[in-house]
């Protein structure tokens, strides 16, 4: 779970865009039928229900917040049935022999051409969206191979969409005072989030997976 304040910053991004959302507690079933409370955000009219974020330890030993974007279904997955729904996304790139090399060990070079999506039904659903490709190939950019988001199913009424290795995160507010000072905070949480949270390619994931779901999944 995130502080309030981290939240707060969503809400003000997402307002921005025109998104109606607010602060509120969502009741999260995980996948050994626990239920918890968590802050949330809850969005209205839009293909993400509610918005979480999940504390971890990043590089250089900062805690970063990772975000789970929900999606709820209109009805339960069966169970032997949720094994079609974890999908996790594959960034392609294609250079010369030394950008190959330099992509391989590193994790950029060359160039970014497709983000392809690994898994069954859902993944499926997410390749056939060419306007999504198109945006998660500019999403790329800022993430080269470590652009990894994962589709999973923590319970048979619910989608989570969990974005890449190093975002949409952004470092604790206390860790960043103490390094960059309080006025630069601010500054520092508006660019993160403009540039990592990128809500418009979440929600259209969660179009495509809405779609895909909205029959029976077999």
């Amino acid at each position: 779970m995130i502080g309030t304040k981290d939240l707060e910053a969503l809400i003000h991004y997402l307002q921005s865009k025109g998104i109606t959302s607010e602060l509120g507690i969502v009741a999260c079933k995980n996948m050994l039928g626990r239920v918890t409370e968590e802050r949330a955000i809850i969005l209205k009219n839009q293909n993400i229900d509610f918005i979480r974020g999940k504390k971890r330890t990043g590089y250089y030993g900062y805690r970063d917040i990772i975000l789970i974007f929900t999606i709820k279904l209109k009805s339960a997955i069966a169970p032997e049935l949720r094994n079609e729904i974890p999908a996790e996304s594959l960034v392609i790139a294609r250079g010369n022999v030394l950008e190959r090399i330099c992509y391989r060990l590193f994790g950029f070079g060359g160039t970014i051409t497709d983000v392809k999506w690994k898994g069954d039904r859902i993944a499926n659903a997410l390749n056939g969206d060419s306007q999504l490709s198109n945006m998660l190939v500019e999403y790329a950019c800022f993430y080269w191979s470590t652009l990894r988001i994962k589709v999973d199913s923590p319970n048979e009424f619910a989608i989570d969409i969990v974005g890449p290795g190093l975002g949409p995160s952004f470092t604790e507010e206390a860790e960043m005072v103490a390094t960059i000072g309080s006025d630069k905070y601010w500054e520092y949480v508006e660019m993160t989030i403009n540039d990592l949270v990128r809500f418009e390619i979440y929600d259209r994931m969660g179009k495509c997976i809405k779609e895909a779901t909205d029959r029976p999944i077999s």
